[in-house]
């Protein structure tokens, strides 16, 4: 038996997508969107995909088989590595090639359908994309596919109960504002050359520099014109 065991991988090299997608052997993959525009290293075995970005272990993923010689004849997809792209575009969902894949199963697609049905595609696509980044992100997909379900029936069904029902922040909420503390200009004594590294010399600059603005919030003197 060898000391050591056999490499039972291929070694191959892919350049990932704008899509936060990979080709291998004619399958697209999903990868991590920290990975767009990188080259991996992927190691292909017979049941399973382990990539990497130099040394780095990235991900691993199930492998997929195509079925034909021209252009990809299968998908793997993971709604987690594209779901806060979709929620950026959530119109890319109505033109996605890979679409039936990004739904999680046949009720899912299903109530999709029925949502295109109701004549605006865009908020349709709207409403989609943030429920199912609620079940990625928030709860999970049978969780949210009963509210939609039950929203329906009731005629309540919109983006904005969806977030308030799972306490879900619009996408482009204000930040806050920051708070930066000021510091004291005696905290640059040391840089002097000369300067005491501790004792008094800290304490009489703070005192100069406090009596220094002292003497700048008092009131200036009106200029008396010459008689």
């Amino acid at each position: 038996m060898p000391a050591f065991r056999f490499a039972d991988y291929e070694l191959l090299t892919a350049r990932v997508r704008s899509t936060s997608t990979i080709e291998v052997r004619q399958v697209i993959y999903s990868v991590p969107p920290t990975l767009i525009g990188r080259q991996v290293t992927v190691r292909l075995h017979h049941d399973r995909l382990i990539v990497y970005l130099g040394s780095d272990w990235v991900c691993q993923l199930p492998r997929a088989y195509g079925g034909g010689s021209h252009g990809p004849r299968a998908w793997c997809i993971d709604l987690e590595h594209l779901i806060d792209g979709l929620r950026a575009k959530p119109r890319a969902l109505l033109h996605c090639r890979y679409q039936r894949h990004l739904f999680p199963d046949q009720l899912w697609w299903d109530f999709w359908q029925r949502l295109l049905g109701c004549g605006d595609r865009d908020a349709a696509a709207r409403l989609m994309v943030e429920a199912l980044y609620v079940a990625v992100r928030v709860a999970s997909f049978e969780l949210v596919l009963t509210f939609l379900q039950q929203a329906q029936q009731r005629q309540t069904l919109s983006l904005s109960g969806l977030q308030q029902r799972f306490r879900v922040p619009p996408r482009h909420a204000a930040l806050p504002d920051p708070v930066i503390p000021q510091h004291l200009l005696a905290s640059y004594d040391h840089l002097l050359p000369g300067a005491p590294l501790s004792g008094g010399g800290s304490s009489a600059a703070a005192a100069a520099q406090t009596a220094e603005t002292c003497s700048l919030s008092q009131p200036l003197a009106t200029a008396v014109p010459a008689g």
